[in-house]
């Protein structure tokens, strides 16, 4: 298994607790567009570094993009955008206060698994 197949595995355990009442299904399919949309702001993240034609359509977008984040999860999950490339796209604020980030700031959701660098 992959780093990413195992954070992605990760982040399906973490979540289990907030879904219980949906069930195991539901929270594949929460997690799965959450790295669908981890890998869309990634892209947004590199361009906003690297095109000069970066402007205010692609933050738009990402705004749209994290709202649909934040609509996936139950109120008591904050979704962050992380504007670094470098790093977690998205980074979800758990009650708990569970980490895998080296700064404890949250739980980062991976890119998905066929985003090549």
């Amino acid at each position: 298994m992959s780093r990413r197949q195992e954070d992605k595995q990760a982040l399906v355990d973490v979540l289990t607790p907030y879904f219980l009442a949906e069930g195991r299904h539901a929270v594949t399919r929460v997690v799965n567009a959450l790295v669908r949309h981890s890998g869309a702001l990634h892209r947004l993240h590199e361009m906003a570094c690297n095109d000069p034609n970066y402007g205010p359509k692609e933050e738009k977008r990402e705004a749209r993009i994290m709202q649909l984040v934040q609509a996936l999860l139950p109120a008591s999950i904050k979704a962050e955008e992380n504007g670094d490339p470098r790093g977690w796209s998205i980074i979800l604020h758990l009650p708990d206060g569970k980490s895998n980030d080296f700064g404890g700031r949250g739980w980062g959701v991976p890119v998905p698994v066929w985003y090549s660098r």
